[in-house]
Protein backbone atom coordinates (compact mmCIF):
# COMPACT_ATOMS: atom_id res chain seq x y z
CA UNK A 1 0.00 0.00 0.00
CA UNK A 2 2.69 2.30 0.63
CA UNK A 3 4.43 2.43 -2.60
CA UNK A 4 0.96 2.69 -4.78
CA UNK A 5 0.52 5.48 -2.44
CA UNK A 6 3.89 7.01 -3.34
CA UNK A 7 2.67 6.16 -6.89
CA UNK A 8 -0.88 8.20 -6.50
CA UNK A 9 0.36 11.07 -4.94
CA UNK A 10 3.03 11.37 -7.43
CA UNK A 11 0.79 11.25 -10.01
CA UNK A 12 -2.60 12.85 -8.01
CA UNK A 13 -4.00 15.95 -9.65
CA UNK A 14 -6.94 17.64 -8.47
CA UNK A 15 -8.13 21.06 -7.05
CA UNK A 16 -5.25 23.37 -5.10
CA UNK A 17 -7.03 23.13 -1.61
CA UNK A 18 -8.01 19.60 -2.10
CA UNK A 19 -4.48 18.56 -3.55
CA UNK A 20 -2.88 20.00 -0.59
CA UNK A 21 -4.85 18.15 2.30
CA UNK A 22 -4.58 14.66 0.27
CA UNK A 23 -1.28 15.41 -0.56
CA UNK A 24 -0.80 15.63 3.71
CA UNK A 25 -2.68 12.53 4.57
CA UNK A 26 -1.59 10.40 1.56
CA UNK A 27 1.95 11.23 2.74
CA UNK A 28 1.58 10.35 6.78
CA UNK A 29 -0.09 6.68 5.03
CA UNK A 30 3.48 6.34 3.40
CA UNK A 31 5.32 7.04 6.43
CA UNK A 32 2.79 5.21 8.95
CA UNK A 33 2.38 2.47 6.59
CA UNK A 34 6.53 1.67 6.10
CA UNK A 35 6.98 2.38 10.04
CA UNK A 36 4.56 -0.19 10.75
CA UNK A 37 6.54 -2.60 8.40
CA UNK A 38 9.97 -2.05 10.00
CA UNK A 39 7.64 -2.15 13.38
CA UNK A 40 6.48 -6.21 12.27
CA UNK A 41 9.85 -7.07 11.26
CA UNK A 42 11.65 -5.95 14.90
CA UNK A 43 8.39 -6.87 16.87
CA UNK A 44 10.55 -9.20 19.16
CA UNK A 45 13.12 -6.57 19.95
CA UNK A 46 11.16 -3.95 20.36
CA UNK A 47 9.05 -4.28 23.00
CA UNK A 48 12.42 -5.00 24.80
CA UNK A 49 13.33 -1.00 24.67
CA UNK A 50 12.26 0.79 27.72
CA UNK A 51 9.50 3.50 26.79
CA UNK A 52 9.20 2.53 23.06
CA UNK A 53 5.57 2.17 23.39
CA UNK A 54 5.70 6.05 24.53
CA UNK A 55 8.57 7.06 22.53
CA UNK A 56 6.01 5.58 19.76
CA UNK A 57 2.82 7.59 20.62
CA UNK A 58 5.15 10.33 20.47
CA UNK A 59 6.43 9.81 16.88
CA UNK A 60 2.96 8.68 15.47
CA UNK A 61 2.36 11.94 17.12
CA UNK A 62 4.62 14.42 15.29
CA UNK A 63 4.51 12.22 12.31
CA UNK A 64 0.43 13.34 12.06
CA UNK A 65 0.01 16.95 13.78
CA UNK A 66 -0.33 19.55 11.05
CA UNK A 67 2.09 21.89 12.78
CA UNK A 68 5.17 19.39 12.65
CA UNK A 69 4.40 17.59 9.79
CA UNK A 70 6.95 14.88 10.50
CA UNK A 71 5.20 12.85 8.23
CA UNK A 72 5.97 15.53 5.12
CA UNK A 73 9.48 15.98 6.47
CA UNK A 74 10.20 12.14 6.47
CA UNK A 75 8.92 11.31 3.24
CA UNK A 76 10.44 14.57 1.00
CA UNK A 77 14.02 14.05 2.86
CA UNK A 78 14.20 10.14 2.91
CA UNK A 79 11.48 8.05 1.36
CA UNK A 80 10.41 9.94 -2.04
CA UNK A 81 14.03 10.19 -3.16
CA UNK A 82 14.71 6.18 -2.42
CA UNK A 83 11.22 5.04 -4.06
CA UNK A 84 11.98 7.66 -7.23
CA UNK A 85 15.82 5.88 -7.35
CA UNK A 86 14.46 2.50 -7.03
CA UNK A 87 11.13 2.91 -8.72
CA UNK A 88 11.95 0.87 -11.79
CA UNK A 89 13.02 -1.97 -9.83
CA UNK A 90 9.91 -2.10 -7.23
CA UNK A 91 8.11 -2.08 -10.25
CA UNK A 92 9.74 -5.15 -12.09
CA UNK A 93 9.67 -7.04 -9.13
CA UNK A 94 6.12 -6.56 -8.05
CA UNK A 95 4.89 -7.03 -11.97
CA UNK A 96 6.81 -10.45 -11.71
CA UNK A 97 4.83 -11.78 -7.65
CA UNK A 98 2.20 -10.35 -9.50
CA UNK A 99 2.73 -12.79 -12.58
CA UNK A 100 3.45 -15.66 -10.29
CA UNK A 101 0.25 -14.78 -8.24
CA UNK A 102 -1.86 -14.70 -11.22
CA UNK A 103 -0.43 -17.97 -12.56
CA UNK A 104 -0.61 -19.83 -9.02
CA UNK A 105 -2.92 -23.06 -9.13
CA UNK A 106 -4.03 -25.85 -7.09
CA UNK A 107 -1.10 -27.87 -8.56
CA UNK A 108 1.53 -25.85 -6.93
CA UNK A 109 0.32 -26.56 -3.29
CA UNK A 110 -0.47 -30.34 -4.09
CA UNK A 111 3.05 -31.68 -3.32
CA UNK A 112 2.59 -29.63 0.35
CA UNK A 113 -1.12 -31.07 0.71
CA UNK A 114 0.02 -34.69 0.00
CA UNK A 115 2.96 -34.16 2.23
CA UNK A 116 0.62 -33.29 5.06
CA UNK A 117 -1.80 -35.67 4.74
Amino acid sequence: PAYATFKTLRAHTCEQSEAAETEVWLTYWIVFALFNLVEYALDVLVPWVPFYYDCKVGFVLWLQLPYTQGAMIVYKQYLRPWFEKHQRSIDFRLEAVSGIARNFSLADVQPTIEWMG
